[in-house]
């Protein structure tokens, strides 16, 4: 920063949005060495996170075979595949979900959240998650992913998923850059 305000040109390369966002005064998006967005930093971070949505992932040797993220009304559905190499008692997926400069917005996992796992131990299976609150804006958002069984994690997968969030609230939705990345539920009372 203190070299460019210099009158310095800087060329700053990086995937770190935030970075990106704090640093610079205007971006290029580069596919294969060829300029594909010049211009507005936040329109070439945009164009940037257009172009990696994905509402699911698939790995290969590891734990989590696949993973998804889809919005379901108002509700997000995180949806994963398991298979580990001996039977778990308690299978836990924990996630955080975080803004397009990769602040998080909220996380979760089974045992912050005291779920019960009622069935025998198994190999295989099927987590999902419904997320009901908090609500999002609109806007492109980072899924990051870990997998254990609730005292050690087998599997991490930071920022796997991007995906994008349309009108999950009715109400008027001002920039996330400018006034976070969740809708609050107020009740407003004059007098």
């Amino acid at each position: 920063g203190e070299v460019a305000r210099s009158g310095r040109t800087v060329l700053f390369v990086s995937h770190n949005m935030g970075a990106i966002q704090q640093l610079c005064s205007t971006a290029i998006l580069l596919m294969r060495g060829r300029i594909v967005q010049q211009g507005d930093v936040a329109e070439v971070i945009g164009g940037y996170l257009a172009q990696g949505i994905t509402n699911e992932v698939c790995f290969e040797d590891a734990p989590i075979k696949s993973a998804s993220i889809q919005q379901v009304d108002e509700s997000l559905e995180i949806t994963a595949v398991y298979e580990h190499r001996k039977p778990l008692a308690h299978p836990s997926l924990g996630f955080v979900v975080s803004d397009y400069l990769g602040n998080p917005v909220f996380g979760a996992n089974p045992s912050v959240h005291s779920a019960d796992y009622a069935g025998e131990p198994k190999q295989s299976g099927q987590i999902r998650v419904m997320v009901t609150s908090p609500k999002l804006l609109n806007g492109h958002y980072r899924l990051s992913l870990w997998f254990g069984d609730g005292a050690e994690d087998f599997f991490e997968a930071k920022d796997c998923i991007t995906f994008e969030i349309v009108n999950m609230v009715s109400i008027k939705q001002l920039p996330p850059a400018e006034v976070g990345a969740v809708a609050p539920w107020c009740s407003w009372s004059f007098t």
